[in-house]
């Protein structure tokens, strides 16, 4: 008759194969971060160029019937009340002419309070150095009627072609503001 033994892990190969394990995730954390931030930084250009098209969108369809040479729709990145988050508004001129208090379209939270957004022209900037010492911060731009971008009460200069999104040490991602 034979007698088998059970077979098992010993503790020293069990503390062998943690620690491996943990050294495993030591080394990925790093690649995770960039990886989470990374999407962050697309999830935040994506939402932008949506706000700039349906900005563009209601100034071209220009519902207050304002003249060509009036900015008609902006997009606004804006403080949520309460709260750190910001999020993207698009708002319309009345038609007296105001900006009113309600956006008639807007984002959800954007992804990351870190998130920096820059105005730029079409070379963009050299590196992240540079980026990182322009002040030249991104708040709103405007259309107007022809759905052209308009100087209108502070907003990007219609000569800025596009908006550098950056977080951390990413490669900067650009969005066009048409």
């Amino acid at each position: 008759m034979v007698i088998r033994r059970a077979r098992g892990f010993t503790l020293i190969e069990l503390v062998v194969t943690i620690a491996i394990m943990a050294m495993l995730l030591l080394v990925g954390m790093p690649f995770t971060r960039d990886w989470v931030e990374g999407a962050r930084q697309l999830q935040a250009r994506s939402q932008l160029q949506e706000a700039v098209s349906q900005a563009r969108a209601m100034a071209l369809r220009n519902p207050s019937g304002l003249p060509a040479s009036i900015a008609g729709g902006t997009v606004r990145l804006e403080l949520v009340e309460g709260g750190g988050e910001r999020t993207l508004q698009v708002l319309v001129r009345d038609e007296d002419g105001d900006w009113p208090s309600q956006p008639v379209w807007t984002t959800g939270p954007l992804p990351h309070s870190d998130l920096v957004f820059k105005l730029t022209g079409q070379a963009g900037f050299a590196d992240l150095a540079t980026f990182q010492a322009d002040g030249n911060a991104f708040s709103c731009v405007a259309f107007d009627s022809h759905g052209q971008r308009a100087d209108a009460d502070g907003c990007a200069l219609a000569t800025q072609e596009r908006v550098a999104i950056g977080i951390g040490n990413q490669a900067l991602e650009y969005a066009e503001l048409l």
